[in-house]
């Protein structure tokens, strides 16, 4: 009986350790601000995709660029080629 009573009293002391020592919401917030991608790391994001060809050499001539063609058998959307 009394070594139970003792093992309970460590193990609600150790919670109390643990519980203490846990992040805070501000901590978990500062550490997804500082893993957000940075500006140049999002340059790809600002690609424009379309669906067809003669849409990407009309969207070229306005803005003068270059077309980069890419052809996927697959499910691009599940990320399976």
């Amino acid at each position: 009986m009394r070594f139970n009573l003792i093992l309970i009293i460590i193990t609600f002391l150790a919670l109390g350790h643990l519980e203490s020592r846990a992040p805070g919401p501000d901590w978990v917030q500062s550490r997804v601000d500082a893993l957000q991608p940075t500006d140049a790391q999002m340059k790809w994001s600002k690609v424009s995709f379309v669906r067809s060809l003669d849409e990407a050499l009309q969207l070229a001539r306005v803005h003068r660029r270059p077309v980069f063609f890419a052809s996927v058998d697959g499910e691009l959307d599940s990320g399976r080629c």
